[in-house]
């Protein structure tokens, strides 16, 4: 069951509730469709070595990781967030779908904290909106 929500003047279906973002009433018609921890955008593991590598911070976590890599998917578009925590979404290449995932001894709210804010302002870059 998704549950519709907004944020940032985008309606979100979400199949399970984002933290801190208001219900919408039943009826409205989602912008974004967002999966949690249940998606076809993710093999195991870190980006392929075909994928375009597009960002790499320049801070590192304790064991010298990058604590972010952005690739772009080479077979399929998708536009991956990879954090040195396990979080990782992507973005479709029509914008219309993000789906997430990271590590189970994190909780959904410090996954959501990555996705509601570099995640959606990305998408909405992708869209044209500054």
């Amino acid at each position: 069951m998704f549950a519709l929500q907004s944020a940032y003047g985008l309606s979100i279906a979400a199949d399970g509730p984002l933290p801190g973002l208001p219900v919408q009433p039943a009826g409205q018609v989602a912008d974004v469709r967002i999966r949690l921890k249940n998606g076809p955008a993710f093999s195991p593991g870190d980006p392929a070595a075909s994928d375009e590598l597009l960002y790499v911070s320049p801070n590192l976590d304790e064991q010298g990781f990058p604590n972010l890599k952005v690739v772009k998917g080479s077979k399929d578009g998708y536009i991956g967030f990879f954090y040195s925590d396990g979080v990782r979404f992507a973005i479709d290449p029509g914008t219309s779908e993000v789906c997430s995932d990271w590590p189970e001894s994190l909780a959904r709210e410090d996954a959501c904290t990555y996705l509601l804010g570099r995640g959606l302002a990305f998408l909405l870059r992708l869209r044209g909106v500054t």
